[in-house]
């Protein structure tokens, strides 16, 4: 059974043109061929494997570990207005943060519903 870990592994090798058990990625790993093929079958990695991965490729380890669907979050940037609504947030006092919340899931449902109504 492939985990998450390692699909997303193997995704990320193809994206660099290797194969998951390249002799490059076995040295900085400092894993052994066997190793990889446990993760295939469904092993789970040692910490020090998911944290040179997640370096080697530029990703969390959240993400290798399919807790997180965002690469690399620290370089996610945010518009002004996003910054806006952050701001706004961590200032109001909880009855203005829920209203905050409201007036989004509002915009959410009225978005899915807009792309119900487009797609038919």
């Amino acid at each position: 059974m492939t985990t998450i870990f390692y699909q997303r592994y193997e995704q990320l090798c193809s994206e660099r043109g290797l194969k998951p058990q390249t002799q490059e990625i076995l040295s900085v790993l400092g894993v052994t061929s066997p190793t990889i093929s446990g993760w295939k079958k469904g092993a789970s990695p040692k910490i020090e494997a998911i944290c040179s991965l997640a370096n080697y490729f530029g990703v969390s380890s959240d993400y290798l570990l399919g807790l997180s669907e965002l690469r690399n979050p620290s370089n996610m940037t945010l518009t002004d207005h996003e910054q806006l609504l952050i701001k706004a947030f961590r200032s109001a006092d909880a009855q203005g943060q829920q209203n905050i919340i409201f007036s989004c899931q509002y915009e959410l449902r009225k978005a899915k519903r807009g792309a119900t109504v487009n797609a038919e």
